[in-house]
C-alpha cells in the first residue's frame, strides 16, 4: 500500500503539471487583434507567466519532497514567501490592468521589482553564520512584508473597483457589471490561496492536500472565467473609452442649444420615457444617444445641463418613479418583480439605488404608503 507521503508526492507533481498546462494554455490561446483588447491581451500574458510560476514552485516542492511538511525550516519559509509575493505582484499586475490599462507604469513595475528583490536579498543575507541567531526574526519581517503588499494591493483594487463600479453606472448591461463584480470575487478568493498557502507551509501533509485542491478548483474557475470574458470585453473597454470622452466634455466650456435642437431633442427624451424604454435591459448612453439621433458626448452634456443630472441618476430616477408607480397599483407584488419590470437587473441593486434616492428601502416605502 503506497504511504501517505509517496501519495501526496505523486498528487503535488500532477497539481505541478496542472498548472504548467493552465499556463501554457492561456499562452497560446490566440485573443482579438483589435487595438481595444490590447489590456485584455498583456492581462492573459501576466495570467500565462502566473501559472508558469507557480508551477515551478508546486514541482520544486514535489521533486525536494521531504520531512518539510512537518518540521519546516527557515528556509523554506523565505522560499514559500517569496513565491508568494512574485505571484501576487503577477496577479495584481493581471488583474488591476484589465480595469485600468494606465495601470502598468514604469515606476510602479521598478518599485514593485525592487521591493521583491529586496525581500530575496534580505532572505539571502540572513542565511549567512552572523544572522543565525535571528532568522526566525528575519521571516517575521519578509512575512509582513508580503502582508504589506497584499492590503495596499487591496486597496488600490477597491479603488479601481469603485471608479468602474461608477463608469459601469451609465451601462445598465448585466454583462458588463458582472465583469466588475467577477473581479472583486477573484480577488477575494486570490487572497483565500495567499493564506492558505502560507498556512501550508506550517501543517502536515492532509492540509496540504486540502489546499492543494482548492488551488485546483481555483485556478480552473480563473482561466474558464477569464476566457469566457474575452468576447465582452470590447464592449467593457468601450464604456472606459466612452467614460473618459465625458469626462473631457464636461471639463469644456457649456454648449449653447439652438431652440430647435433643444425642442427636437427634449422631444425625442419625452417619447423614448412615455414608452418606457428606459426599463429595458442593457441599456446604454450610447444605445440612447443613437436613438435621439445624436452623440454620447453631446447627449451626456445635455442631460447634465438641462436635468442637472448625469445619463445613470436620470435613468435611475425614471426607474424608482416607475417601481413606486408598480408598488402602488399592486402593494402585494413582489420587490424581484418590481424591481425587474422597472429595469434593474437585480432585486439587491434595486434596493441600493432606491435606498439611496428615496432613503429608505422599497419595502419600507411600501409600508408606508398601505398605512
Amino acid at each position: 500500500m503506497m504511504s501517505p507521503n509517496l501519495f501526496y508526492q505523486d498528487f503535488l507533481l500532477c497539481i505541478g503539471v496542472a498548472s504548467l498546462i493552465f499556463g501554457l494554455f492561456l499562452l497560446f490561446f490566440k485573443a482579438p487583434d483589435n487595438n481595444i483588447y490590447q489590456p485584455y491581451r498583456r492581462s492573459k500574458s501576466l495570467l500565462a507567466a502566473g501559472y508558469l510560476v507557480m508551477s515551478l514552485n508546486i514541482l520544486f516542492w514535489g521533486i525536494t519532497f521531504d520531512d518539510r511538511f512537518t518540521k519546516p525550516d527557515v528556509l523554506d519559509i523565505y522560499n514559500e514567501i517569496i513565491a508568494i509575493y512574485l505571484l501576487y505582484i503577477i496577479f495584481n499586475y493581471a488583474l488591476c490592468n484589465l480595469l485600468d490599462h494606465h495601470y502598468l507604469t514604469r515606476r510602479r513595475l521598478l518599485t514593485d521589482a525592487f521591493r521583491w528583490v529586496g525581500v530575496i536579498a534580505i532572505s539571502a543575507l540572513s542565511m549567512l553564520p552572523l544572522f543565525e541567531k535571528i532568522r526566525w526574526g528575519i521571516a517575521a519581517l519578509i512575512s509582513f512584508l508580503l502582508i504589506e503588499y497584499i492590503v495596499s494591493f487591496l486597496y488600490k483594487f477597491r479603488k479601481l473597483y469603485l471608479h468602474n463600479d461608477k463608469v459601469m453606472a451609465n451601462y445598465f448591461a448585466d454583462d458588463k457589471r458582472r465583469f466588475v463584480a467577477w473581479t472583486n470575487r477573484l480577488i477575494l478568493l486570490m487572497v483565500v490561496y495567499g493564506v492558505l498557502a502560507f498556512i501550508s507551509i506550517f501543517q502536515g501533509i492532509w492540509f496540504n492536500f486540502f489546499f492543494q485542491c482548492y488551488a485546483l478548483v481555483f485556478n480552473f474557475f480563473v482561466v474558464i472565467s477569464f476566457l469566457n470574458h474575452c468576447q465582452p470585453y470590447g464592449d467593457i473597454e468601450k464604456a472606459y473609452m466612452e467614460w473618459e470622452e465625458q469626462e473631457k466634455a464636461a471639463c469644456q466650456p457649456e454648449i449653447t442649444h439652438s431652440k430647435v435642437v433643444y425642442h427636437l431633442l427634449e422631444s425625442k427624451l419625452k417619447v423614448w420615457v412615455a414608452r418606457e424604454k428606459y426599463t429595458e435591459p442593457n441599456l446604454t448612453l450610447d444605445s440612447l444617444s443613437t436613438y435621439v439621433g445624436t452623440n454620447h458626448t453631446y447627449l451626456s452634456r445635455f442631460l447634465k445641463e438641462t436635468h442637472g443630472v448625469s445619463f445613470s441618476e436620470w435613468v435611475s430616477g425614471l426607474r424608482v418613479s416607475k417601481a413606486k408607480e408598480l408598488m402602488r397599483k399592486n402593494p402585494k407584488d413582489k420587490l424581484e418583480n418590481v424591481a425587474y419590470l422597472s429595469g434593474f437587473s437585480s432585486l439587491s441593486y434595486f434596493s441600493k439605488v432606491f435606498s439611496h434616492l428615496e432613503g429608505v428601502s422599497p419595502a419600507r416605502w411600501r409600508d408606508s404608503m398601505s398605512l
